[in-house]
């Protein structure tokens, strides 16, 4: 998954944007959180599940079909690593003296849901409509993780994975790269080894701080500038 995970077009700042933010809050102590501004998109999907926190729009779902025997613990491991390995997938939202902030947890508890459904009259149904089911719970933003994960069994050699996680932290390419990190983490894991995986350039909390930097802020107000006296003229 990129830290960079929410779409280029969205990160536009809002029109009452301080012009500059303190450095990220860094502990000194490892072991606690880390705290960074929101990004400019993330602002915008908090303001709009204030306003219907019962929404499930801003929720992304991708289910897998695996066929064959499969390593639910490895699964496990797997997931686990990712976790660790990208902030995002451990961030959570917080709003003081009106700024919104993003805090990155040093650790979360894996929210995989395994379901067995071998017994089930209809397995297939049966995952159907535990899956839609997820996919409709809302996210509590104030509480990580933002993502969840239903392995539905559904005979010996027939699973279903499904992800469902809030756009505030990832989007459809994010999907891709887990599913990717996914699949090397587990054959990594079974063959008793590390995963071969890039070193990550920088955070997605450190992109949100860069946002605020005033020449940041500058290019912004010049393209601003620019849009305006290009769309003025049209009726």
């Amino acid at each position: 998954m990129s830290d960079n995970a929410l779409p280029a077009d969205l990160e536009t700042p809002r029109a009452d944007a301080k012009p500059a933010a303190p450095p990220p809050r860094r502990p000194a102590d490892a072991s606690a959180p880390r705290v960074y501004p929101a990004s400019f998109a993330q602002q915008r999907i908090w303001i709009l599940a204030q306003m219907d926190r019962a929404a499930d729009a801003y929720g992304i779902t991708r289910a897998l079909r695996l066929r064959g025997p499969l390593d639910d613990a490895a699964v496990r491991a797997a997931l686990e690593g990712i976790a660790r390995r990208h902030d995002s997938l451990r961030t959570r939202f917080a709003e003081a003296d009106g700024e919104l902030t993003q805090i990155v947890e040093p650790a979360i508890a894996l929210p995989l849901e395994p379901v067995d459904l071998r017994d089930a009259a209809e397995p297939e149904a049966a995952c159907r409509a535990l899956l839609e089911t997820a996919a409709r719970r809302p996210f509590d933003l104030g509480r990580a993780p933002l993502w969840r994960v239903q392995l539905c069994r559904l005979a010996e050699a027939d699973w279903v994975l499904a992800l469902h996680i809030h756009h505030s932290v990832a989007d459809g390419w994010s999907l891709e790269l887990i599913q990717q990190e996914l699949a090397l983490r587990y054959r990594a894991h079974l063959d008793g080894r590390e995963p071969d995986l890039p070193d990550l350039s920088a955070s997605y909390g450190a992109h949100a701080a860069g946002q605020r930097r005033p020449e940041a802020l500058a290019a912004t107000d010049a393209a601003r500038d620019y849009w305006r006296k290009v769309l003025t003229p049209l009726p």
